[in-house]
């Protein structure tokens, strides 16, 4: 029951704030920041990313890694690795909600609220993601 109210609460909130976005928290997933690398010299545009932004209509999904990184999966495929500025507690547990403003997200400028704490996060960066090589393959000459 409590799940219910609390799924109809939020959906009252997204319908009367405009465009946002709210990932809720799944299973906890191990921490990965080791892992989180950017793409090598990659050029931005390719991304979707102009000058820290990105349209929030490029994202389509938002998976949480770590206290310090989020992925977002965006509607081509590629992926963004969004990092925070330092850790941002609870982010695992209970999920976030965001504002865009002018159907934009912006590093620097924004900032992410934790569900059920309500603690905000300020996006540090937004960068392009590649997946890790899977480890035990070996780079042949």
């Amino acid at each position: 029951m409590f799940l219910k109210l609390r799924i109809i609460w939020l959906m009252v909130v997204l319908a009367l704030y405009g465009p946002q976005f709210s990932v809720l928290a799944e299973e906890p997933v191990p921490e990965l920041a080791e892992h989180v690398r950017p793409a090598p010299e990659a050029d931005l545009s390719d991304w979707g990313i102009y000058h820290g932004c990105i349209s929030n209509n490029r994202i389509r999904d938002i998976s949480v890694l770590d206290t310090n990184t989020a992925i977002l999966e965006l509607v081509n495929g590629k992926k963004v690795a969004m990092r925070f500025m330092g850790s941002c507690r609870g982010i695992k547990q209970y999920g976030f909600v965001y504002t865009a403003r002018n159907n934009q997200f912006c590093a620097m400028t924004h900032s992410v609220r934790v569900m059920e704490t309500g603690t905000h996060c300020q996006v540090e960066s937004l960068e392009p993601y590649t997946e890790p090589e899977p480890s035990g393959r070996t780079k042949e000459n």
